[in-house]
């Protein structure tokens, strides 16, 4: 009877460690995303303080302008919360010989640090969904705030003439232009695909285009109609299409960057332009990159959880200042990879996930080291 009460309290004092565990890391990465996040803010705002001043900008829009920024800034610092929750509250466990306690009446390395591996998960999952639902609209309302409020636009700033310009109608119509002008409405360049069901039916090439009375007017352009395996083919010097009524020119004075659309927003971008045959690299590696940021979650945390448990002798100095080192060189990694990719350097994919294979390899490098 007595053996069963002791082998009963041993997995209880288990869970109440894993609670303890869990209310320390939580507890200081709150505190470190909260920290790193407020530091941003106030050097980003004495770094602008001359640009409100001139542009007379209202407190109260100025904490819009950044109220709206923390979705987004909660993203990028979370890594480096859970860095640092990770060496201050393993790396202070390891330094007060708890660790070694545990070893010493059975508890494996990996049985403590199992609560925080899944928190990891669990904080790449809500990464993910912020990043994705959230981010891009925040982002937008902070485009608008900055340009409206604070710099006193009538609207938001307008593209009026733009390169390489696509876009896909709710028709199922692909417009290509090479060059678009939106206060002549015209353009130079153009490329239209029209499809039904999925496959292609119609495409006019056309060296230049005006958008007249509601609808298109060709010059100088070739139609190619597609039937079955036949291919007719028209060669015409102006020809008006009034059913190819889409106007992009709202569209192209709506400017949206890269970091305003959501994943399937990107996905459907990208398939437009591949559809066209035009150059999405920039793209894909944005759309990549929304799925492997989040991941730098656990695997950042994985390699400073294998350090943690080693840092015996080291001060909270030491697990500050190699925190924020590893913050930076991830950081560092993933913009050298991304200007790589998007100039044709690097495969997108590859370089979207390389920052977290060598912080994948370096955490398995450092758990072999590990006593368990």
């Amino acid at each position: 009877m007595t053996r069963r009460i002791r082998s009963l309290r041993f997995p209880l004092r288990l869970k109440i460690f894993d609670a303890y565990l869990l209310r320390q890391f939580f507890s200081l990465f709150f505190l470190m995303v909260a920290g790193v996040i407020f530091i941003f803010i106030l050097v980003n705002f004495f770094e602008q303080l001359d640009r409100f001043v001139d542009r007379r900008a209202a407190p109260f829009s100025i904490v819009r302008y950044y109220w709206f920024q923390l979705p987004a800034l909660y993203v990028l610092f979370s890594p480096v919360g859970g860095l640092l929750a990770a060496f201050l509250s393993v790396g202070e466990m390891a330094r007060h010989h708890e660790i070694l306690a545990m070893k010493a009446v059975g508890v494996s390395v990996y049985r403590i640090l199992r609560p925080l591996v899944l928190t990891g998960l669990l904080l790449t999952g809500v990464s993910f969904l912020v990043n994705d639902l959230v981010v891009p609209s925040s982002n937008r309302k902070v485009r608008e705030i900055k340009e409206i409020e604070i710099d006193h636009r009538k609207t938001p700033e307008q593209r009026i003439v733009a390169r390489d310009f696509s876009f896909f109608s709710p028709k199922g119509v692909l417009y290509y232009f090479e060059r678009i002008d939106a206060n002549r409405n015209t353009a130079r360049g153009v490329i239209v695909m029209q499809f039904k069901n999925g496959e292609l039916q119609t495409r006019i090439d056309a060296r230049e285009g005006r958008f007249v009375n509601g609808h298109w007017v060709f010059s100088f352009g070739t139609e190619r109609i597609f039937h079955e395996n036949e291919e007719q083919v028209e060669r015409f010097e102006e020809r008006a299409y009034p059913d190819l009524r889409d106007s992009p020119f709202k569209i192209l004075k709506e400017k949206r960057e890269l970091k305003e659309l959501n994943v399937r927003e990107l996905w459907t971008l990208i398939q437009n332009l591949k559809t066209a045959g035009l150059d999405r690299k920039r793209e894909t590696v944005e759309l990549h990159i929304r799925f492997s940021f989040p991941f730098a979650n656990l695997i950042v945390l994985l390699f400073a959880l294998a350090l943690s448990v080693q840092m015996r002798g080291r001060g909270r100095a030491y697990a500050f200042g190699l925190a924020v080192f590893l913050a930076f060189f991830y950081w560092g990694v993933l913009q050298a990879t991304r200007s790589m990719a998007g100039v044709g350097k690097l495969n997108p994919l590859f370089s979207a996930w390389f920052p977290n294979l060598i912080f994948l390899a370096l955490a398995g490098f450092a758990f072999r080291k590990v006593h368990t």
